[in-house]
């Protein structure tokens, strides 16, 4: 039985080329046993089964997915057999369908392998070859092992974290970046067309669709048209030939979707979202500069989007500036905060200085009986014995710190409605009501604040 995938919808232009929805991207499983290859040769069809020998070299091992093109196979490369290579799998990719049909089918499947193989990049999948075996055309490709991006975005029960995430989008910005540095555009960038290797690292797929900077004369991708709806571009929704600045496009819907778990528009195409003017909500898990970047490249003018994946790449690990002034502002508080509280050190430690001996003592007294008279809950008097001692040092910390646990005790052990009055008392009985000169002005406000916190309303 076909091992099928879900894939978004695809549109294709009318024309021998028209294909209807399909589905994508492929996933390698276990390896077979080594068996002897059947006599029989690749019989003549659309379709190959298992033991079936393409060339007289490649034997059919399973299938592995269906893409917009064709059928994708694991195969036994039977000279690396021969040579005991240790693993001597490669994926065949077949032209079936519609494509087989096309008269230009053929030179299609050449031109992505042309594509592909152009290209020497970790995050691109590796084409070896293209060939043909009778009515049969096929590529030959690096054996993947691991799975579809798409099917782990659909997984609930494995989220990936945030180095996953990263991983990925670096990877794939890379992948792109290079292919467009090499004068390509991929065309189809979305979800299926990338594959996550067991090592978690990302491979871009398909570059079945993929432009060169020149127009081929022969066979291009423009005679067929197909296209991924929801990932393209208002450009090429247009009909207009693709730039790299539309693979930004598109690949600002895979990165949105990578970080929020959604499409940026829910699926709807980019001319209609342009003109019901959607905005997508980022998610929290991107950070300012990260946002700002997949923002631009959603742009729905071509012109307002990075031109090229490395230049969204380059906007995606930029460094938070605003970040560093945060940083800065934060620091110059952090210095402030501990100068005003050395300067509150020095205030009373200048205070006492003032003294004289037996000022000094009265002071320690006072704060000492006045801890005592807080600990028995006396309030009234701890506070007294805290406001003389401020008014021999109006800046000693333990006196004024022994007056603000006053008023918090009695604000945990009274009801509200009694606070206001209370605290009244208090300062009618430390002579800290008006104007009094005999009140130190540190337990005035003290006093003061909480009266007017607790203040009944009018």
């Amino acid at each position: 039985m076909a091992r099928e995938f879900d894939s978004e919808v695809t549109r294709a232009a009318p024309g021998p080329g028209q294909q209807g929805p399909v589905p994508a991207a492929f996933q390698t499983f276990a390896t077979s046993a080594l068996q002897a290859p059947p006599a029989v040769s690749g019989r003549a069809g659309i379709e190959l089964a298992p033991g079936d020998i393409v060339k007289g070299r490649f034997e059919v091992v399973e299938e592995l997915g269906r893409g917009g093109m064709g059928l994708v196979y694991k195969a036994r490369d039977l000279r690396k057999v021969e040579a005991r290579d240790p693993d001597p799998f490669v994926a065949m990719k077949i032209l079936s369908g519609d494509m087989a049909e096309f008269g230009l089918g053929f030179v299609a499947l050449q031109r992505e392998g042309k594509h592909a193989q152009s290209l020497n990049h970790p995050n691109i999948v590796k084409v070896f070859d293209f060939d043909r075996d009778g009515k049969l055309v096929y590529l030959t490709m690096e054996l993947l092992r691991g799975e579809p991006l798409q099917l782990r975005l659909r997984d609930a029960d494995r989220p990936l974290d945030a180095a996953e995430r990263l991983r990925i989008a670096r990877g794939i910005i890379s992948g792109l970046g290079y292919a467009h540095a090499q004068g390509l555009v991929h065309a189809d960038i979305k979800p299926s067309n990338v594959f996550l290797g067991e090592d978690g690292e990302p491979k871009l797929l398909d570059f079945g669709i993929a432009r060169a900077r020149e127009r081929d004369s022969v066979f291009d991708a423009d005679d067929v048209g197909a296209m991924t709806m929801d990932y393209a571009s208002p450009e090429m929704l247009a009909g207009e030939r693709p730039q790299p600045a539309d693979d930004v496009y598109a690949l600002g819907c895979l990165l949105f979707r990578l970080y929020a778990g959604r499409h940026p528009f829910d699926h709807v195409p980019a001319d209609q979202a342009a003109s019901q003017r959607l905005r997508p909500k980022f998610p929290a898990n991107l950070t300012r500069v990260q946002s700002r970047a997949v923002a631009r490249a959603l742009a729905f003018r071509r012109a307002d989007r990075f031109e090229d994946a490395m230049a969204l790449g380059r906007a995606f690990d930029a460094y938070d500036w605003r970040r560093l002034g945060l940083g800065l502002a934060g620091a110059a508080l952090a210095a402030v905060l501990a100068l005003w509280s050395s300067s509150d050190w020095l205030l009373a430690r200048w205070g006492t200085l003032q003294l004289d001996a037996d000022q000094r003592a009265q002071v320690e007294a006072a704060v000492r009986e006045g801890q005592g008279n807080l600990a028995r809950r006396y309030w009234e008097d701890a506070a007294l014995q805290f406001v003389e001692a401020l008014r021999l040092n109006p800046y000693d910390r333990e006196a004024r710190a022994g007056l603000v646990a006053v008023v918090a005790d009695m604000r945990g052990a009274m009801p509200a409605v009694d606070l206001p009055d209370a605290i009244a008392v208090l300062q009618e009985r430390t002579r800290c009501l008006g104007d009094d000169p005999q009140c130190p002005r540190s337990a005035k406000r003290i006093l003061a604040r909480a009266a007017d916190r607790h203040a009944p309303p009018d």
